[in-house]
């Protein structure tokens, strides 16, 4: 027996109590997150509809997503890389403007951000079934509103042209997630510097962007990393509309893969286009960290 063999038993015999401990998590590792991640790659190039065991081992259903089936999942693609590149920023800029108004010692604001955090740990279903209500086209308060403002009313979400317009609006009910985030990084950012930048001259508006700005640079590659994966999973819409909404004008990448699998009951095509999807967020993340030279780490 080898000194390495020798070595694991000595130590499997000295710490067994401690690898009993971890082995509960070691299996809801393997079974709920290997087991399924391997499982979906073998089905993806299978026709598998749950009924009937796999079969036809192939690359049809990758050759279907980027053929037949392209025209409807292009849309899907556009889509969702529209609603990131456009809700990702906006939130990003709405909640750094939010945490800049409460990042101060003025009476009563823990009371503020309390109320603005409050929406983020509702439930994603409730969130949207509450939408649903106040965005209905005849008895939602929303077009109330608009009528008192003098505006003309609007289908929202049941309108092709507004509807990603309308889901882009209603994200922003999460912008509490980020302010405190925002609130975080800028706790950090050290008073030395900004009483610096005063001395030299420099006004609120010139400290925010010469000192502030920079030394947030983490937070701000963390916020867009995460926001921007999110966003490209994005699925509450699902429970707004039932599917993808009027003339698939909210079919988000997330909402095509869920009706393929448990509409359509094509679970190996469904598994291929989960793939897929996992490649993109796989090649924006990379594009992302490939270009996080801006990124200021203080030693």
């Amino acid at each position: 027996m080898t000194n390495k063999k020798r070595g694991l038993i000595y130590d499997f015999r000295t710490n067994w109590k401690s690898y009993i401990f971890v082995l509960p998590v070691v299996l809801g590792v393997l079974i709920f997150s290997v087991y399924p991640i391997v499982s979906s790659l073998f089905y993806s190039f299978t026709d598998y509809n749950i009924a009937y065991p796999p079969y036809n081992f192939g690359l049809q259903n990758y050759i279907k997503a980027f053929t037949t089936d392209w025209a409807k999942l292009g849309k899907s693609i556009g889509i969702t890389l529209l609603y990131t590149v456009i809700s990702v920023p906006v939130n990003m800029l709405l909640s750094f403007g939010l945490a800049l108004l409460l990042d101060r010692a003025a009476k009563g604001v823990g009371v503020f951000r309390v109320l603005f955090y409050t929406p983020v740990i509702i439930p994603g279903i409730v969130v949207s079934l509450l939408w649903v209500d106040i965005i209905d086209p005849v008895y939602g308060i929303a077009n109330a509103i608009l009528q008192g403002l003098g505006l003309p009313k609007s289908n929202f979400i049941y309108d092709p042209s507004t509807a990603l317009a309308t889901v882009i609006v209603i994200g922003f009910w999460n912008i509490g997630a980020n302010m405190i985030l925002w609130l975080s990084a800028l706790k950090n950012v050290s008073a030395e510097l900004k009483e610096a930048a005063r001395l030299d001259g420099a006004g609120a508006f010139k400290t925010l962007l010469s000192v502030t700005i920079p030394m947030c640079t983490p937070t701000i590659f963390y916020i867009l990393v995460t926001s921007s994966i999110a966003a490209l999973q994005t699925f509450g819409v699902y429970f707004m509309t039932g599917g993808g909404g009027t003339d698939d004008s909210l079919l988000f990448f997330g909402v095509k893969i869920y009706l393929e699998a448990f509409r359509s009951t094509r679970f190996g095509y469904a598994c291929a286009l989960s793939w897929i999807m996992f490649v993109i967020v796989g090649l924006v993340s990379c594009a992302l960290f490939k270009s996080n030279r801006w990124v200021y780490y203080e030693d």
